[in-house]
């Protein structure tokens, strides 16, 4: 009996070591990973995520920007498919699960490394206005970019007490965060036992795809929104809030409705309306999902014009 379960226990510290040397392996070279995610049929956790890479830019003074350009994937979609943009304006658009506690230390970090910069402009709507950190989205697209760009600790004590509670401590470092970035295999381990975790432990719902404070501004977003405001006001930078332009569909003009609802309920209102008179709608059949713009340089020229010109706002973002 005793051989018996000498040879299970060397067994298990074999097999313990095989995964630990494939996790470590995959984590360090991405053929090997690209391997172990055939075999492991990981190949659909794919992850291009460019937050860190914004961070990073955010925090350098020495690139001559003078406004900044946030908001979710559609300004992402916007601005980083114009080529027209001058050098001046930093485009720094991401997604929604980035959520507005990344455009905060976006705006934070980039007033704080360029002293000059005159503006900043958020793109929104009412989707992201109901963004949350949840199970699904909130470790790939919250946790891991702060943590590779150095900026975790620059996020509200809450926001990270309430990462560190939904997504336990063995993840919330920096290794975990690379490896989780680099392998397929990492991200696959770690999503699966997250959304298992949560749905047969703790009994939630997870059955939607993301998490969202229906018709009601997240209490995220209203705490980061309020960052952002008193960090552009210490700093002398304009804030503009404008609306993302959407598909001209029933649908949407009730979105716009339900919005302008959600900003009276939060208090902001009275001082944000003209975010509402820069909406812009257009055909629905230059949206490829509803959302976000067919693919096209000079699509989005015409769309950053028309937004120019309706606001008055960005007047030299085309001049080289």
């Amino acid at each position: 009996m005793a051989r018996y379960i000498g040879k299970v226990i060397g067994f298990l510290l074999i097999l313990g070591g095989m995964i630990v040397g494939i996790l470590l392996l995959c984590t360090v070279s991405s053929p090997s990973d690209r391997f172990f995610a055939f075999v492991t049929c990981s190949d659909d956790y794919n992850r291009e995520d460019v937050a860190p890479e914004i961070l990073k830019t955010a925090q350098e003074g020495k690139n001559g920007y003078q406004h900044i350009l946030v908001g979710d994937s559609v300004c992402y979609m916007l601005f980083a498919n114009s080529g027209e943009i001058n050098d001046a304006y930093f485009p720094a658009g991401n997604t929604r699960p980035c959520t507005m506690a990344t455009q905060y230390v976006l705006v934070k970090e980039f007033l704080e490394s360029h002293p000059e910069a005159k503006d900043v402009y958020l793109f929104y709507s009412k989707e992201s206005w109901e963004s949350v950190v949840d199970v699904k989205c909130g470790y790939s697209y919250v946790v891991v970019p702060h943590m590779q760009a150095g900026t975790f600790d620059k996020l509200e004590r809450e926001t990270v007490a309430q990462a560190e509670e939904m997504f336990g401590p063995l993840l919330m470092n920096e290794f975990m965060a690379n490896a989780f970035d680099r392998s397929f295999v990492v991200r696959k381990i770690v999503l699966n036992s997250l959304t298992t975790y949560h749905e047969k432990v703790l009994d939630e719902d997870l059955s939607a795809p993301f998490e969202k404070t229906e018709n009601r501004i997240s209490p995220l977003a209203l705490l980061y929104f309020k960052r952002i405001v008193e960090t552009c006001d210490a700093h002398h930078a304009t804030l503009h809030l404008i609306h993302d332009p959407l598909a001209d569909t029933p649908q949407k003009h009730e979105e716009v409705e339900m919005e302008r609802k959600m900003f009276e309920e939060a208090g902001l209102y009275e001082e944000w309306k003209e975010y509402f008179d820069s909406v812009l709608y257009y055909p629905e059949e230059l949206f490829f999902d509803g959302v976000h713009f067919q693919a096209g340089e000079e699509l989005n020229n015409a769309v950053i014009d028309d937004i120019r010109e309706h606001t008055g706002l960005m007047r030299d973002i085309f001049e080289k």
